[in-house]
């Protein structure tokens, strides 16, 4: 959740790490400025960590995934080391923060 990667971002810095979620569920144009007040939210609950909108561009930028929550974890070169898209059914909701920590560490 927020509060691990809070906790990592601390611990490497943000000129190390950047943490950047993309909103998918929120339309825009039906509610201008949600982008700033979600980023707001995430101020107080979670600084260093940054939200954009999620559109057309973000999602090909991507491969086109199907299936959220969806992340993915970059190296400082900007290739793709891990990526996590749920599916539905059962298995797992969410990336292993385990799995995700160590990565991360890994590459500081």
């Amino acid at each position: 959740g927020f509060i691990e990667q809070r906790k990592i971002l601390e611990r490497l810095g943000p000129d190390r790490l950047k943490i950047i979620g993309v909103n998918w569920f929120e339309d825009a144009t039906r509610y201008p400025g949600e982008s700033m007040r979600l980023n707001r939210l995430l101020d107080r609950v979670a600084p260093g960590i940054t939200a954009l909108e999620g559109n057309e561009a973000v999602y090909d930028a991507f491969g086109r995934f199907r299936g959220l929550p969806a992340l993915f974890v970059f190296d400082g070169t900007g290739a793709e080391i891990y990526r996590f898209v749920y599916l539905g059914g059962p298995g797992n909701v969410n990336a292993d923060y385990q799995t995700i920590r160590a990565l991360i560490e890994a590459l500081s």
